[in-house]
């Protein structure tokens, strides 16, 4: 899974993007980027869905903020909206399983 495009800030410190989306928030583009936070997120949700509904055995490669996102979705409360800044997913456990129900 490919990670956001940061456009202008792709390859800069985390912090200027950090106050940029602050200041602009998940809905807006970066100069240069062809996607905002949010249509990140979104698409590399779907695609994890996506790849959820072929037959197993699988493996998914993703990033940091696909990290964060799922990290982050586990812990949350109900009702409990989206973050503009993901709790930091600095090394992640390998696992069978981070969804529950009944897709296979």
């Amino acid at each position: 899974m490919n990670e956001l495009d940061y456009g202008e800030f792709e390859g800069r410190p985390f912090l200027e993007y950090a106050v940029w989306l602050d200041g602009q928030g998940p809905n807006e583009r970066p100069t240069g980027g062809t996607e905002s936070q949010r249509d990140g997120i979104r698409r590399m949700l779907t695609g994890l869905l996506t790849v959820l509904e072929r037959p197993g055995p699988r493996v998914l490669v993703g990033h940091g903020l696909l990290a964060s996102v799922l990290l982050w979705h586990q812990s949350r409360s109900p009702k409990e909206a989206m973050p503009l800044f993901f709790p930091e997913a600095p090394c992640v456990e390998p696992t069978t399983s981070c969804w529950t129900g009944s897709r296979s």
